[in-house]
């Protein structure tokens, strides 16, 4: 299906989500055999829900697809939609439900539903997409296939699962394959070859016009499978009830894998598809979800309503080309981002959003600082299909912010207070009486830390002595003169002791206009006011604090002294 118009980048939400790169501490991989293969501090895939509202249709969405292009195509009640990452395109479909949709090799795109099957191209005309019938081409009753189950295309054609038997389109040519009644069919694609898994006869290939038996296709004969071409790996089998096996698309062969996995993919499968990088997507009915394994088979995520999948009760599913796995539900439509390297943290894992904005790694553990408490990264079990998630700390119940980590134990501010949490238990370090706004580390001098309160005073703390000091900190519209005792005699370079007290020392001597001394003690302002601080390894002269309090206006003339009432000289 050829689209006159260009495709549109997909672009995700992620407002809505808290996304931490996937770099799991050194520590947590370490682990015997292939079981290391999936990370253990993977979150949840980035996650996008298409409601009906989105695409103007029924909720219920029955197949997936995608265009030669890249677009999406889904199936719904009389219609299939096909959504170019900004708009939706309804194209009506003379079926109760389009329940299945494939590209055949030449990239035109089939689709099938209640006796009815046929094909979507677009008009000659006006470039618009419509459905093109088939159904006609099939001889007398047999247009009467009833329910369709699934669409294939492989090297012979195009081939769909019906209650009635299988349907071959080749060329200009249709028929009818009929099966045995009650019969269980399903098809699937090997290296472009067709099998057919019947109930009865086990597994069968389609060759010379006709589906034929494998040398040792009876063993599957009866039970319930699926099969899983691999890049650059075996074929893969799921057997329901016993797991996973290779599969040898020659003789039918199979082999049993020694997988962690069987009992997480041993369920009834409706389909199971395979990433390029190996890994491989399980899509489980019954509303389980889906199970994505790592390319060894023994590790997987578990994404079901448990660990936030927006709906489990899954009825179609494909991949796009940009590692994207589409869910058709039964309430809406489900983009998961499976491209490695970012994983999710959010409300269904973690915390609610907006209610976290601090995270560190501390001992090899990620922590972050929330309104909920301390909460800590707790490990995936990939074996499991646990995914990871964060848990509460007990040892922080309360509202925390501004974690650091340090060698005595992990900092973090406690609303007016900040304290150190040890494997011994909390310590009070510093306690400014204000809430705490932010900590920052000195990166000059190890164990030293920068502390600021709302009330503008900023504190520093030296976890190697336990000590603490405030810094003198001055407001806008101050200048940084002060009250000196009265003086004996009125001179312009009076200057006070070089170690008068406080954080802010004398300058080098100069012009008074730029080279004053500041003096300690309570700064003057003229607003009255106390407020930001100055850094005490600086020498400041009274003219560059005074633009800088004044909104950067250099002030007329040579300062002068002031009298012990406070009027200039």
């Amino acid at each position: 299906m050829v689209r006159p118009r260009a495709r549109f980048p997909f672009c995700a939400a992620l407002l809505a989500a808290v996304a931490v790169l996937a770099t799991p501490h050194r520590a947590a991989e370490k682990a015997s055999g292939p079981a290391a293969a999936l990370p253990a501090e993977l979150g949840l895939p980035l996650q996008r829900y298409f409601s009906s509202d989105d695409y103007d249709g029924f909720s219920r969405v029955t197949a997936v697809a995608h265009t030669a292009e890249g677009f999406t195509l889904f199936g719904t009640y009389h219609a299939a939609i096909l959504y170019d990452g900004v708009t939706h395109e309804k194209i009506a479909v003379p079926a109760t439900y389009v329940t299945a949709l494939c590209r055949d090799r030449e990239g035109t795109m089939w689709a099938g539903g209640d006796n009815e099957i046929g094909i979507i191209a677009a008009a000659a005309a006006d470039g618009q997409l419509r459905y093109v019938s088939r159904t006609s081409r099939l001889p007398g009753a047999e247009g009467k296939f009833g329910r369709m189950r699934a669409l294939v295309a492989g090297r012979d054609g195009v081939f769909a699962a019906t209650s009635n038997g299988i349907l071959h389109f080749a060329a200009d040519r249709a028929r009818l394959l009929p099966l045995p009644p009650e019969t269980r069919a399903q098809l699937f694609t090997v290296g472009d070859q067709v099998f057919l898994q019947d109930s009865n006869r086990g597994l069968l290939v389609f060759a010379d016009g006709d589906f034929r038996a494998l040398a040792e296709g009876r063993q599957t004969a009866g039970r319930e499978i699926q099969l899983l071409e691999r890049p650059g790996a075996t074929a893969l089998a799921v057997i329901e009830g016993e797991g996973l096996y290779t599969f040898d698309p020659v003789s039918g062969r199979l082999g049993k894998i020694a997988s962690v996995l069987d009992p997480l993919v041993a369920v009834p499968l409706l389909r199971v598809l395979a990433l390029p990088d190996g890994r491989a997507v399980f899509v489980r009915a019954n509303s389980r979800g889906v199970v994505l394994a790592d390319a060894a088979l023994q590790g997987a995520q578990v994404l079901d309503a448990k660990t936030g999948l927006a709906n489990p009760a899954i009825l179609g599913a494909a991949l796009d080309a940009d590692l994207g796995l589409w869910l058709g539900t039964a309430n809406g439509l489900i983009r998961l981002d499976l491209a490695p390297g970012v994983t999710v943290f959010d409300e269904r894992n973690a915390f609610p959003i907006g209610s976290s904005g601090s995270l560190v790694r501390h001992d090899g553990v990620l922590y972050a600082g929330s309104t909920h408490g301390l909460m800590r990264l707790e490990a995936g079990k990939p074996a499991a299909g646990i995914p990871a998630r964060f848990v509460s700390d007990p040892r922080v119940p309360e509202s925390c912010d501004n974690l650091r980590s340090t060698s005595a134990g992990l900092l973090f501010g406690s609303d007016d207070h900040v304290e150190l949490l040890t494997s011994a238990g909390r310590r009070r370090v510093l306690d400014p009486k204000a809430k705490i706004t932010m900590i920052k580390t000195s990166f000059a001098t190890p164990g030293r830390f920068f502390v600021a309160g709302a009330d503008g005073g900023v504190h520093v703390l030296d976890l190697r002595d336990g000590s603490t000091r405030r810094l003198l900190t001055l407001p806008p519209g101050c200048y940084s003169g002060t009250e000196p005792k009265p003086p004996t005699a009125r001179s312009g370079s009076a200057r006070p002791p070089a170690d008068s007290g406080g954080w802010l020392r004398p300058t080098p001597p100069g012009p008074a206009s730029r080279r004053n001394p500041i003096p300690s003690g309570k700064p003057a302002c003229r607003k009255g006011k106390v407020g930001r601080a100055f850094s005490p390894s600086s020498t400041n002269s009274i003219s560059s604090q005074t633009r800088a309090c004044t909104g950067g206006r250099r002030p007329r003339g040579p300062s002068r002294p002031m009298t012990a009432t406070g009027s200039r000289a």
